[in-house]
């Protein structure tokens, strides 16, 4: 992995901790990334 794509997996996990630390709810915390053109989906 090059220098520039961990600098991208770094900056990109550090704001979906952050959103998550903001949102009360899974739901609104999915939501909040989805505004940012993520999407979260259960696995289970």
């Amino acid at each position: 992995m090059n220098e520039f794509m961990k600098n991208d997996c770094t900056d990109l996990l550090e704001m979906v901790v952050r959103e998550r630390r903001l949102a009360v709810s899974d739901r609104e915390w999915q939501h909040r990334l989805h505004e940012y053109g993520y999407s979260v989906r259960d696995t289970k």
